[in-house]
């Protein structure tokens, strides 16, 4: 990168590079839980309930390298233009110098609650809890470019006398080089960009119901259960940057609670009992349920749900269900600070600058939906060791909260799909739309740290949580398992698969649906599992073989069915001395075989669908149990 002439430079000739190398595909992870619980009765009627769960998981994930389109004048010593301009712009990757990103931090979960059950006559039951829960969370990026120092190592702005860094004692930042031409005082300086960001969520319960008989009638006894909670929810967001600044900078204190107030009844009538039997109607249950939720940011809502359960033959039920449901937007999706960034998606073939809205969205409306299912349990007489069930569901989403652009990001700006969430713009040759772009760069919600300037940004991205149009789901669930004595063996035989029928979103009130079955990142229509167990005595086994169904990318190229097996092999001490009395242990191999994922050529690069398939391969886990 020293002594070139414009003759050096290759018109039309692009500079790539592995942005995956030294990166990890799963982060590093540590994981610690502890769990306590308590049963106490208090007297004949009492019983006291007590539980506390902690748990901990640190991580640490090394990610693609920085890369930045520097701004280089005359100023600085290294320049030279192959066009004779006064400046230019390069594009530049740091990775080959910096390494990759090291992101890191831990999630901290804990959750205690006590509860009183108690017998109030007549066969009437009542129970009640408390229950607290927090969650902390702590992220933090590392070896960031801090464009504003790279601005001033490359000379494009003078030294500032708030940084110790001076061009004339550790030199210029040279970009002409291959990735090795650069001090290391410099590229300390450059690299100190950094963000760091904490949340806390808690949540405090109060619960009550009580159930029992209400009323004897021909098809048997009435039952009813009534009950109400009242819930408090917080959440909390603070952090700093050091992205494109001299100091560090507050990223925003976000605040939020509401209260939630919620009342329930369900009955259960038996139409038809064994008292009143007919032909073809042995029994025929009807529950009907409502449950009533107000919150104190959206108002009240009710919601019912009545289902149906037939015997007509001993053996066979036949059921249906219909319901609807009210979800509002939790507050970290609901008052999450809204920021921009930077980065980089594919179009053309080529690898252009955006920027991505991310963040939470105050105007979300709450999510409503319908369900219905239908399907039937057989339990056969003359085979009374069998048994299989089925079921139809359909759920109709409407006002549906997600995040379709961010779901679906790196192909953001070639989906269809998402046109309405992405902005195409041309600030070279349009004053507006380079007015958006710059006023964005400059808001206070921009965390990213910029490294490219205005003029090269292509497209904006909103990938905040949105209210969708509709979201209509179908398919069948299917299960089957058999029992068979053998001796002093038992063998059981197992299956249950899933068949969506259709997956159709409507990305926005006024979209066309599209079905999104079996397409990369999305549902795959057949999913299932079959397993054969065997026990005797205290050794028990179990192979299990999974299922999922091949699809396709968005072009149309085949991704191919993946199959796994899993294994676990247990053993209970039998009864015996004390110390090994109530001992199991218990050794799992999930892919035993070390099965890879099906090759999806991802344009971000790691080979494979997350959304379909595990990289994780191989993993075995070994479980000791003691109980007394």
């Amino acid at each position: 990168g020293q002594s070139l002439t414009p003759g050096d430079f290759l018109a039309g000739t692009t500079n790539l590079q592995n942005s995956r190398t030294d990166t990890d595909l799963i982060p590093r992870q540590e994981r610690h839980s502890l769990y306590a619980t308590l049963d106490q009765d208090i007297g004949a009627a009492l019983h006291l309930t007590a539980d506390a769960r902690y748990s901990h998981r640190s991580f640490d994930a090394r990610l693609p390298g920085s890369a930045a389109i520097v701004q280089i004048t005359a100023a600085n010593p290294w320049f030279v233009s192959p066009t004779g301009a006064s400046s230019d712009l390069i594009a530049y990757s740091l990775a080959p110098e910096l390494g990759p990103i090291d992101t890191h931090g831990y999630a901290e979960a804990m959750a205690t609650s006590i509860g009183l059950d108690a017998d109030l006559g007549s066969s009437w039951k009542l129970r009640s809890y408390g229950a607290f829960a927090q969650e902390r969370e702590l992220n933090e990026s590392r070896n960031l470019v801090n464009t504003a120092a790279l601005a001033e190592a490359t000379g494009a702005i003078p030294d500032n006398p708030a940084t110790a860094f001076s061009t004339a004692t550790s030199g210029f930042f040279n970009p002409y080089g291959t990735g090795s031409s650069n001090a290391a005082a410099i590229l300390d300086f450059v690299s100190a960009g950094y963000s760091r960001s904490r949340t806390r969520s808690q949540v405090l319960t109060g619960h009550v119901d009580a159930d029992g008989p209400l009323l004897s009638i021909p098809g048997g006894m009435v039952r009813l259960a009534l009950g109400g909670d009242v819930r408090r929810e917080t959440f909390r967001r603070s952090g700093e940057s050091l992205l494109s600044s001299a100091l560090p900078v507050a990223t925003g204190d976000v605040r939020a609670s509401r209260l939630i107030k919620a009342g329930f009844a369900e009955m259960q009538v038996p139409i038809v009992g064994t008292a009143n039997a007919v032909p073809l109607i042995r029994r025929l249950d009807v529950s009907l349920a409502a449950r009533i939720e107000h919150y104190d940011d959206f108002g009240t809502t009710t919601n019912p749900k009545v289902g149906v359960s037939w015997v007509p033959l001993p053996g066979v039920t036949l059921r249906t269900s219909y319901g609807t449901s009210f979800r509002a937007p939790n507050l970290r999706e609901l008052q999450d600070r809204e920021q921009y960034s930077v980065t980089t998606l594919s179009r053309g073939g080529t690898s252009v600058p955006v920027i991505q809205l991310s963040g939470g969205n105050p105007d979300l409306m709450p999510e409503k939906a319908r369900s219905w299912t239908a399907g039937f349990d057989l339990d056969p007489v003359a085979v009374p060791r069998l048994h299989m069930n089925a079921t139809w569901f359909r759920t109709v989403f409407s006002q549906r909260v997600a995040t379709p652009a961010s779901a679906n990001f790196a192909n953001a700006l070639t989906d269809q799909t998402l046109v309405p969430f992405v902005r195409f713009v041309s600030p070279i040759g349009n004053a507006a739309d380079l007015a958006t772009v710059t006023a964005l760069l400059n808001d206070p919600a921009f965390t990213g740290g910029n490294s490219f300037p205005p003029t090269s940004i292509a497209a904006i991205v909103d990938t905040r949580f949105v209210n969708t149009g509709k979201v209509n789901v179908s398919g069948i669930d299917l299960s089957a398992s058999y029992t068979l004595p053998a001796g002093a063996n038992t063998f059981t035989v197992s299956g249950n698969g899933s068949y969506l029928l259709h997956y159709r979103e409507q990305v926005t009130p006024t979209s066309t649906p599209v079905d999104r079955i079996n397409r990369v990142g999305q549902p795959v229509d057949l999913r299932g599992r079959m397993s054969l167990g065997w026990r005797r005595g205290p050794v028990d086994a179990l192979v299990g073989l999974n299922y999922v169904a091949p699809y396709r990318d968005l072009l149309g190229t085949r991704i191919d069915a993946w199959t796994t097996v899993d294994l676990q092999l247990g053993y209970a001490v039998p009864d015996g001395p004390a110390p090994l009395q109530g001992v199991a242990i218990a050794l799992s191999a999930r892919n035993l075989f070390d099965r890879p994922p099906p090759f999806y050529d991802s344009p971000v690069g790691v080979g494979y669908d997350a959304a379909n398939a595990d990289a994780l391969g191989r993993y075995v886990s070994v479980q000791l149990t003691k109980r007394w």
